[in-house]
């Protein structure tokens, strides 16, 4: 674990402006696809499982799970891949999109990999690899979004979706610039929403039931309210902090806002943080812009506030997963 700590440091470090970032994001992306590529089986909760699809399909079985994973697998099969193949090229796949992505688009590509790292996204591909690998191609498609290349938008999340499909919950999307850009109504939509997510669990579940996660929901017990509030407070604190800081409050800032409203709504759902991922992912663009664009005064404690935002979600995930204690197949 203590590497991993010390990798975000590294990360940290790198992103204070130089004329070497595009070097080092290169050089940090292999290392992230080395590390997540060639993780031990008992790395992560769900790698074994994984490995038993991937069997499954190489005995022709059918499996319920979608065409885009399915396909993958059967294509490494083909050649006579073995598993530790798939999951080195799943690894491969998902930091691709990320890597061009904060390459072409962000203001502190450097950064936004520290927040990709530090907020947890990169560990949840040693997990929920189908997801992740969707997630790469939804954030991808949010730049098309954000260039009003809609069909291309569509095109990318359809292909995300078949991966998982609940890539698909980003389509709507293609109307998140009509929210009116009125403080009021982003500070009452997210009381409203915390209200609802806290208290009126009942209303949650009998909408959920009607979806894929219903088997979840049954299964497993709510989240403890008192924690979830704690963390909504966190959340919607910071979110209020740089609402009031804000101008300029344009695409990006408004899927950061639909995340910060879905949190307090589904906050104490099981596993709804696995529906979040995909709005939460912008911050990795949205927040390095907002120190970008904010005035020189604000900058310094802008940067220490979302630094320790980062250090707060990192040190409280690193236990989730059954990632570490972590080895690799390598060494």
């Amino acid at each position: 674990m203590i590497y991993f700590i010390f990798l975000s440091y590294l990360l940290l470090l790198s992103s204070i402006p130089n004329r070497n970032q595009g070097i080092l994001l290169t050089l940090f992306a292999i290392v992230l696809i080395f590390l997540s590529g060639f993780r031990a089986i008992d790395v992560g909760t769900d790698t074994i499982h994984y490995k038993t699809y991937f069997d499954r399909i190489a005995s022709g079985e059918n499996l319920s799970v979608e065409i885009g994973w399915i396909t993958f697998n059967k294509i490494i099969q083909l050649f006579d891949g073995s598993y530790q193949l798939l999951v080195f090229l799943v690894s491969l796949l998902t930091i691709i999109p990320i890597y061009f992505t904060l390459k072409k688009h962000s203001v502190n590509p450097l950064f936004s990999l520290f927040l990709y790292f530090t907020l947890y996204f990169y560990f949840y591909s040693f997990n929920i690899s189908r997801q992740t690998l969707a997630i790469s191609f939804v954030l991808l498609a949010f730049t098309y979004l954000l260039n009003k290349k809609k069909v291309v938008y569509i095109l990318l999340i359809l292909l995300a979706s078949t991966f998982h499909t609940s890539a698909l919950i980003t389509l709507p999307l293609l109307f998140v610039h009509k929210i009116p850009d009125i403080k009021i109504i982003y500070v009452v939509s997210i009381v409203i929403a915390a209200f609802i997510g806290l208290l009126s669990t009942n209303l949650i579940f009998s909408q959920i039931s009607h979806t894929a996660y219903s088997g979840y929901v049954d299964k497993i017990e709510l989240k403890n309210v008192a924690g979830n509030a704690s963390y909504l407070l966190i959340l919607n604190t910071f979110f209020i902090f740089i609402l009031l800081i804000t101008k300029k409050r344009e695409l990006f800032f408004k899927i950061f806002f639909i995340y910060v409203v879905l949190s307090n709504l589904i906050i104490r759902i099981p596993f709804s943080n696995r529906l979040l991922l995909y709005f939460a992912i912008i911050q990795i663009l949205y927040l390095p812009q907002l120190i970008y664009n904010s005035e020189e005064k604000n900058k310094p404690i802008l940067i220490s506030i979302i630094i320790l935002y980062a250090y707060i979600i990192f040190m409280t995930s690193l236990k989730s997963g059954d990632i570490f204690p972590y080895s690799n197949v390598l060494f």
